[in-house]
């Protein structure tokens, strides 16, 4: 079972500590989030682009998050 956090938590590490972090109720892997120069962002693994409509769907800041390896 893998450890989870809640989204203050994450936004923590991963702006003090440039880890990449996921939401657990995105389905696949192909999403993260980092901060990259102060700037929270959400990076597409696959190289997909989507529109920020689609992208602030699938920025769910409510329940747990969890580390990307």
């Amino acid at each position: 079972m893998k450890e989870t956090y809640t989204f203050s938590r994450a936004l923590h590490l991963m702006r003090y500590s440039g880890k990449k972090m996921r939401s657990t109720l995105w389905i696949g892997d192909r999403l993260h989030t980092e901060v990259i120069k102060g700037i929270l962002k959400i990076v597409n693994t696959t190289g997909m682009k989507g529109t920020p409509e689609q992208i602030l769907e699938m920025f769910e800041i409510m329940g747990s998050w969890e580390e990307v390896k």
